[in-house]
């Protein structure tokens, strides 16, 4: 089974990050969350979040690690708040496209 592309049983845990931002740095945000590789994806949203994303991890610590010494740096960030996954039930975008630079989406109606 795999998660984002890679193996889920390669890492111990996935988290859950929801972030609010300043809206001038959304795309800038979720782009600096996209270049680091245990970052296994990235959303831009709206409601409670600005910003998505979903980090693998080995341990709690290497977690901490990562949101306060990484995640904690990227300019635009206002809050962040994390949940650990504790199961996967179902994941799956079927043919849902995200096309960010023009802002279409296409998939199933």
């Amino acid at each position: 089974q795999t998660l984002w592309g890679s193996s889920i049983w390669a890492y111990k845990g996935v988290a859950f990050v929801g972030m609010r931002g300043s809206a001038p740095h959304i795309r800038d945000v979720a782009q600096a969350l996209a270049s680091y590789e245990r970052v296994r994806g990235v959303l831009v949203c709206t409601g409670r979040y600005d910003v998505v994303c979903w980090v693998t991890f080995d341990t709690q610590e290497n977690l901490i690690d990562f949101l306060a010494s990484e995640v904690g740096r990227i300019p635009g960030i206002a809050s962040m708040e994390s949940g650990i996954s504790l199961k996967l039930v179902k994941y799956d975008l079927g043919p849902a496209v995200f096309n960010w630079p023009d802002r279409r989406t296409t998939g199933p109606a």
